[in-house]
């Protein structure tokens, strides 16, 4: 069965390197784009579900269904298993030194709080949830 992976998290919280442990699958992040983000990224994965890639994994926080709804949605109609992962760093504060789009230690800090709360807030939906906690021992060290 084809499938759709949604990352949540805070920024630095690791995602983008869990996105990576998967070969072959196809990734989409808002963070490819400059300008209408969001609504390109949609677009780019729309067009990609017609050709139904076995993975596809979104990368972005995530935090809300608001967020990663209409993709889940667009998925599970187009007979994609959507399973949503939370990755959970361990403290906003080594996320935020981790990060690389220059995020505010504020909003790492409300971002790493609020990806704590169970991201199921749509009904009638089947989706796999789990949670992943980030283990820095998986990254290679770095000088």
């Amino acid at each position: 069965m084809n499938r759709l992976t949604i990352l949540r998290g805070c920024d630095g919280a690791g995602k983008s390197w869990y996105a990576t442990q998967f070969e072959g699958a196809v990734l989409f992040s808002s963070r490819n784009y400059e300008k209408d983000a969001a609504t390109k990224c949609y677009q780019v994965f729309c067009k990609a579900l017609v050709k139904l890639h076995t993975h596809m994994i979104l990368i972005d926080s995530n935090l809300y269904s608001h967020n990663w709804g209409n993709y889940a949605t667009l998925a599970e109609k187009n007979g994609y298993e959507v399973k949503i992962v939370t990755i959970i760093p361990e403290s906003p504060e080594k996320a935020f030194l981790r990060q690389r789009y220059n995020v505010p230690f504020s909003e790492v800090y409300r971002a790493y709080h609020e990806s704590l709360v169970h991201p199921m807030s749509m009904e009638n939906h089947s989706y796999y949830y789990e949670t992943e906690r980030f283990n820095a021992s998986r990254y290679a060290p770095t000088d």
